[in-house]
């Protein structure tokens, strides 16, 4: 809030009777010492970009030299490669989550969904350079392993990229546990997407998921999967219950007055 819209409410304040004319000042001369402190503390903007292109750098850097020496270093040393970088990650995204500047906070969501990808890319190179397990095998202990650290992520810092990460790991894991136990059947996915998308819009509208808006949408998409079933279904019956969920998604966004859930309806009806 700016100096003197603080001023005149102390004023008004002051009118009617609340605080002395004394205190009034006095909040005043808090506000400005305050306003002035934060302004001070904020980084410049040309910070924030001038941060991902460097990281972007970096990241070009390591992957070249991925390149270069991943075919002439053991199993083992793959995986600790992998999981040195991850850990700079994560811990990377711990101290900048710790400062209460936006850009840091921004800063450190990416830098943790760069390191729940570690994770899965850590995970897997054990499951299968190490440990020589199947396919089936390493889908689910690494989008298990992915899941668990996705909510832990979310838990500390309930950001857009946290929860989105946390939705598509969650589905990755449901899908990898269907192809398992070999049921390949689109419809069979896509009713089980649509049932983790129910599960999203019922913990959405219980506040157990935020930000709001983007539980509300994450949710939404994910029940709009049924669609995929009357695409290898062929039927009247998947085609029906499609057009059905979207329709309920339209309503829905109408009772919620959310446009995201209306867009995401309305893409279900084309």
């Amino acid at each position: 809030m700016a100096v003197h819209d603080e001023s005149a409410r102390a004023q008004t304040w002051v009118a009617a009777g609340l605080i002395s004319a004394e205190q009034a000042r006095a909040i005043v001369t808090f506000e400005a010492e305050r306003t002035s402190t934060v302004r001070a503390a904020a980084l410049p903007r040309w910070v924030e970009p001038v941060a991902y292109v460097g990281a972007a750098l970096v990241a070009v850097a390591l992957l070249l030299f991925g390149v270069e020496v991943w075919d002439s270093i053991t199993a083992w040393a793959r995986v600790a490669l992998a999981t040195v970088i991850t850990l700079c990650l994560l811990v990377a995204g711990l101290l900048l989550q710790r400062s209460a500047e936006p850009a840091a906070q921004r800063a450190a969501s990416f830098t943790w969904l760069l390191g729940l990808a570690g994770v899965a890319s850590v995970v897997g190179l054990l499951s299968t350079d190490v440990l020589a397990a199947s396919e089936e095998t390493v889908a689910v202990a690494t989008t298990a392993a992915t899941l668990l650290m996705a909510a832990t992520l979310y838990v500390a810092m309930r950001r857009v990229l946290q929860q989105i990460g946390l939705a598509v790991a969650a589905a990755a894991l449901l899908i990898a546990i269907l192809t398992t136990t070999a049921s390949e059947d689109p419809r069979l996915v896509a009713v089980v997407l649509t049932g983790l998308g129910a599960v999203w819009l019922v913990l959405a509208r219980a506040g157990w998921l935020l930000p709001a808006q983007v539980a509300w949408a994450i949710g939404s998409l994910l029940v709009l999967s049924i669609g995929f079933g009357s695409v290898e279904g062929g039927t009247a019956l998947w085609s029906g219950i499609g057009v059905a969920v979207a329709v309920g998604l339209v309503g829905l966004a109408t009772a919620l007055d959310s446009r995201w859930v209306l867009a995401v309806g309305l893409l279900g009806l084309l």
